[in-house]
């Protein structure tokens, strides 16, 4: 049968029959396909005559073959043995290096699960040992903060009455040192009168001595002064005492001009320069109590400590005198 016949093939028609496109259809993918199953067959007859021709010729090397054969069939055994020899040995092996593995891995988890609980643990205890350490300096801070603080308090306190008792023994001191103050221009005023008076009974008696002087007939000749009269002794000792002064010997002007005004007029003008003075130390005095003042809250005892004992030691002084 050929391609041809089959699309030739002409069938009667019926009722009831198949389409004839569907048919004729069918017929061309039919008369196609076994053109190519043709070609196929034509192929292959053509590699089997070729192939027959080499059988043919290999019938004739038969028994070289069969020895070629033989010789590697028992390569082929020899290969194979040795391949699953080798194969089998390298799946012992394999399986022995995977089973150490394992066991090396297993053995590695376990001891890396007992570190780390180990770890753990120690976390944990070191934890309970800091929050225990923790609490417990604390509690030792907060006991010296309150023994502390009971302690600042005690010195507050001490501080507050020593610097209360310090400003009264201050007060006391300033009012006698005032009290001192205000009687020095009296007995500086006294004295100084008294002081005046016997200067000017020596000048007077130095006037008189020189009035009392011969005159020389040459005025070149001049006879020596003659000593003075005796003073009595408290006078004498006194205008010893005031002739001896450097000021008098250097500053004979002035107290030539002392000696002209009355002694009440000295008198005022002293009494004036020691009120002034007084005046001003006064005020020192005043400004050094305010500095002792307990209610400023950054009085330091030790810091005034050495003004008061100055004050103190003046104020001791004068009343030794």
């Amino acid at each position: 049968m050929e391609a041809k016949d089959i699309i030739d093939k002409k069938f009667n028609k019926g009722l009831n029959g198949y389409k004839m496109e569907e048919v004729d259809e069918y017929l061309q993918e039919v008369s196609t396909e076994f053109l190519n199953l043709k070609k196929q067959n034509d192929e292959l007859e053509k590699k089997m005559e070729v192939l027959a021709d080499k059988i043919r010729e290999y019938r004739k090397d038969e028994d070289a073959i069969k020895e070629a054969l033989l010789v590697a069939q028992k390569q082929s055994n020899a290969v194979l043995a040795s391949a699953k020899e080798k194969s089998e040995k390298m799946l012992s092996d394999s399986k022995e290096k995977s089973e150490k593995m394992i066991k090396d891995a297993e053995d590695r988890v376990k001891e890396k699960d007992a570190y780390g609980k180990k770890l753990v643990d120690d976390a944990n205890a070191e934890k309970t040992r800091i929050v225990a350490e923790c609490e417990r300096k604390a509690a030792e801070i907060k006991a010296n903060m309150d023994a502390e603080t009971k302690k600042q308090e005690s010195i507050i306190a001490k501080t507050r009455d020593e610097s209360n008792s310090f400003v009264e023994k201050l007060l006391k001191e300033y009012q006698e040192h005032i009290a001192y103050i205000k009687t020095i221009p009296e007995k500086c005023q006294n004295q100084f009168v008294l002081n005046m008076k016997d200067s000017l009974k020596i000048e007077e008696q130095k006037k008189a001595q020189e009035a009392a002087k011969p005159k020389a007939a040459v005025p070149a000749a001049q006879p020596a002064v003659p000593a003075p009269a005796p003073a009595p002794a408290k006078n004498a000792n006194k205008a010893s005492a005031s002739a001896e002064k450097p000021e008098e010997k250097k500053q004979p002007a002035k107290l030539e001009n002392m000696a002209a005004k009355k002694p009440e007029e000295i008198a005022l003008e002293k009494t004036s320069e020691i009120a002034s003075k007084q005046v001003f130390e006064e005020e020192a005095v005043a400004e050094e109590v305010e500095e002792f003042d307990e209610t400023n809250p950054l009085f330091d005892k030790t810091k005034h400590k050495s003004k008061f004992e100055k004050l103190q030691f003046g104020n001791n002084n004068k009343n030794k005198e």
